[in-house]
This record gives structure tokens, sequence and C-alpha cells, in this order.
């Protein structure tokens, strides 16, 4: 998807929740970056965040807890899926066999 401004990620990512509830779509993994960034929530600690000079966006998030950066260069995975219909071991076969699909160099393209 290339680099998605993080605000922007996550409206996508609740359509894309919404669908698969509905059963409009099946199970999903986007792999993107976004901007420079640092995710926080009202519980994280004051002294995790940059002061009001700083050239990094800040986006409040509901997930979380600690200061988190994201940035140019840093691959993300948002999975969109049914983890009750896959199973933990489901689950993870699919991520494996998903990452090693995209063909990026960090990924082996062997068996686990």
């Amino acid at each position: 998807m290339g680099e998605v401004p993080y605000a922007a990620a996550q409206a996508d990512m609740a359509r894309w929740v919404e669908e698969r509830k509905r059963g409009l779509a099946a199970n999903r993994l986007f792999l993107l970056t976004h901007p420079a960034v640092i995710t926080y929530t009202a519980r994280t600690p004051k002294d995790q965040l940059p002061d009001a000079a700083s050239p990094i966006a800040l986006e409040q998030t509901n997930r979380g807890g600690h200061a988190t950066y994201h940035g140019p260069g840093q691959l993300i995975g948002y999975l969109v899926l049914n983890v009750r219909e896959l199973g933990a071991r489901g689950l993870i076969r699919r991520v494996e066999q998903a990452y090693r699909r995209t063909g990026h160099p960090w990924f082996p393209s062997g068996p686990p």
C-alpha cells in the first residue's frame, strides 16, 4: 500500500474490520509504512512524549500504553481476520505464508 498517514490507516482499519465482521471480505493482511509519527494513549507517561518543538507528529489512539514511533521504512502489517475461525496455529501459519508471499527480502521464501 506504500506510505499511508497514521490517521488514514486507522480509518481504513475500522472499515476493513467492519467489512470482515459482516462477511463482505476475507481475512486480509495489509502491508504499509507511515510517515514519522508517535502514537500514544491517555495512559502514556508524559515523559515519553516529545516536547512541542518536535517535528514528529503525535497521534492519540485507544490502543497500547507507551509512546510508539512509526516511520518511513518501518514495514507495518495490519491483520484483519477472524481468529476464532483460524485457531492459534492457523493464525501463525497464515501470517507466515502471507509475509513470504510478499516477496520482500526480509522474509525468506522457503518453508517455515
